[in-house]
């Protein structure tokens, strides 16, 4: 009875329209492109294209289940029209011939939506002169576009611990993830003050799943923590991601003696020998301009000072002395000071101390003249008896 009473009211509003029926279609969608995963509010705009006006209209969208495209929210909107600004009632108003409307719906698109054109069903329902609901099927379009998405997969540096003013190789692998090619990509970094080197690289064209590398080739700067921020740009995509680069302290070279050998081994006064000092170098830099010079005693001679040249970390060379004993060298265990001068790789001189340990043999005795009668007289006694056996035959 109510229902009856305002449709009679709304009549009194409407002009006369010849008698038929509404006939809506959807002849606007805004936006209508939507990228994979991308969530958008779309207006839909809809005209009465029919022969009568209708009332109480309102739309549902029923997208089909293996549809990408899905509904957010409510999936019923009534189309509901305000009297004047700043009235307070509302009312169901009445649609009439090539009269158009707009409704807003929230959609969304699955990330793994391909692309293409996909048709959404509208269901229209309306309420007609005699009171009748009535419910009509159309549908929209909506276009799903592709669209590239590159991530960054991995971030390797070679080598792994980065010491100060060090050449270094920063590789990056980017993976367009997707739906569409990621054409005109490119990886560009910015870099720190102090580390220089390449900072961009042409990929061209990615793929969908395809993955891209990139090399640069830099040298690191002063010791401490450091940021490099990696851009990733291709057409229709841009991104970035920051990485840190730790450089560490190089610790200054540091030699020491990896063997100690003489030629000959006996060494006895008076005597010539060469001795051999293999040192090596266990720290962190390269030893530049070694040399090693010894502090000879009074009884010992020759050439004291030994040029090595360049020590490479956890690299031996090997300093060779050309020395006389004086007859008067005290034999036994004595000990040879030595001193070891260097440069480091900021050109900062260094030295070590080391204690060579040198032994000192007594001098090689003749052999003894009392064998030598005794000998002589074995000597003789063997040839008295060859003669007896030769007279006995």
């Amino acid at each position: 009875m109510g229902r009856a009473v305002v449709i009679a009211l709304m009549l009194l509003f409407v002009p006369a329209v010849h008698a038929g029926e509404a006939d809506f279609y959807v002849v606007g969608v805004s936006p209508q492109a939507l990228t994979a995963g991308e969530v958008s509010d779309v207006n839909l705009t809809i005209a009465n294209l029919g022969t009568d006006y209708a009332l109480y209209v309102f739309t549902v969208i029923e997208p089909p289940q293996d549809s990408p495209v899905k509904v957010v929210g409510a999936a019923k909107r009534y189309v509901v029209r305000r009297a004047d600004e700043g009235e307070r009632t509302m009312y169901f108003g009445a649609i009439l011939q090539n009269q158009r409307f707009t409704v807003s719906y929230t959609l969304s698109v699955g990330e793994d939506a391909k692309p293409g054109a996909y048709r959404i069903p509208l269901r229209i329902s309306w309420v007609n002169r005699w009171g009748e609901r009535v419910e009509q099927q159309t549908s929209f379009g909506i276009e799903v576009m592709g669209a590239p998405e590159l991530e960054l997969r991995r971030v390797n540096i070679t080598p792994e611990r980065l010491y100060p003013d060090t050449e270094f190789t920063l590789t990056v692998a980017v993976e367009n993830t997707g739906t569409e090619d990621a054409t005109d990509t490119r990886v560009e970094l910015e870099l720190p003050e102090d580390i220089t080197g390449e900072r961009s690289a042409y990929l061209g064209t990615l793929k969908r799943g395809e993955v891209g590398t990139a090399s640069f080739a830099l040298r690191s700067g002063g010791a401490g923590e450091r940021t490099i921020l990696i851009k990733l740009t291709s057409s229709g995509w841009e991104s970035q991601e920051r990485i840190r680069l730790y450089v560490s302290e190089k610790k200054p070279p540091e030699l020491e003696i990896a063997g100690l050998d003489t030629s000959p081994a006996e060494l006895v006064p008076g005597g010539s020998f060469t001795l051999s000092l293999q040192l090596e170098n266990i720290g962190e830099q390269d030893a530049r301009a070694v040399r090693v010079e010894l502090e000879l005693p009074g009884w010992l001679r020759g050439v004291s000072t030994s040029y090595l040249g360049t020590i490479k970390q956890d690299d031996t060379a090997t300093a060779i002395f050309d020395l006389e004993l004086s007859e008067t060298a005290p034999p036994g265990e004595h000990t040879l000071p030595a001193r070891v001068y260097y440069l480091d790789e900021s050109d900062r001189a260094r030295e070590e101390s080391m204690q060579l340990s040198l032994s000192v043999s007594r001098e090689k005795s003749s052999k003894p003249l009392y064998l030598l009668p005794a000998g002589a007289l074995v000597l003789a006694a063997l040839l008295l008896w060859r003669r007896r056996r030769r007279a006995e035959i």
